[in-house]
């Protein structure tokens, strides 16, 4: 977790553990806890905002992520009908990039040869078996798969354009990053609070005479109230 805390912080923290007297071992922790309330709030809204940013991508992150499903069982049955199935894809992206999804539905019922050359031969009239399985699996699986596909897949395509899988990727990385440097500063600051705590037990009396009225002020806090009116008499 100490691997995820901000750099300025784990130097802060460094610089407490090696100050060269008490006094100073206080003022460091002092400095040390100040800065990290304040880059807790501000992981804290980071963190927040992160997760926004994944929300908001995540409902076009689930709909692509169907429709890419729907899009393997059109290629699917592509493949099982045309000779270059990837290009009849390609045709079909072509024709939903610029034409509204019935129009596109229409032309492909016109027949198989509208995306390009099916398997199998057909001279005169007379087809080879493989082409009318070809014919046979376009209408009936092919077909019926894209009925499926096309009325989406305009929106799918301009997703694909923007890359949406990356970006959720990377939204959801920044994310988990941002929940750990929240979490690794949430997990210190209570260790810290106890060093500090220590470190004003510890001061003495003309150690005390050296703090500010504000350092002195954060130390009465820090210590139960007999011990702190004991130390202040002594002072």
């Amino acid at each position: 977790m100490t691997d995820n805390l901000p750099v300025t912080l784990a130097n802060l923290h460094q610089d407490a553990k090696t100050a060269g007297d008490r006094t100073e071992t206080f003022r460091a922790y002092v400095k040390l806890l100040n800065a990290a309330y304040k880059a807790l709030e501000k992981a804290r809204e980071e963190s927040r905002l992160a997760e926004r940013r994944v929300n908001a991508l995540r409902v076009d992150h689930d709909f692509f992520t169907r429709h890419k499903a729907r899009v393997e069982v059109a290629f699917r049955a592509l493949r099982e009908t045309y000779r270059n199935p990837a290009k009849a894809l390609r045709i079909i992206d072509d024709l939903c990039a610029n034409y509204p999804p019935q129009y596109v539905y229409e032309v492909c019922q016109l027949g198989s040869y509208r995306l390009g050359v099916p398997l199998g031969w057909n001279m005169l009239g007379v087809r080879s078996a493989s082409r009318i399985d070809a014919d046979q699996n376009y209408a009936d699986v092919a077909i019926p798969a894209l009925a499926q596909m096309l009325p989406d897949h305009a929106a799918y395509l301009e997703l694909r354009t923007s890359d949406i899988e990356s970006e959720f990727d990377d939204a959801v990385a920044s994310a988990n990053r941002k929940r750990s440097v929240q979490a690794a500063i949430a997990e210190a600051m209570p260790k810290w609070n106890e060093e500090l705590s220590a470190c004003s037990l510890a001061l003495k009396p003309s150690e005390i005479e050296r703090l500010s009225n504000s350092e002195r002020e954060v130390r009465r806090r820090l210590m139960p109230k007999s011990t702190a009116e004991e130390h202040e008499q002594e002072a």
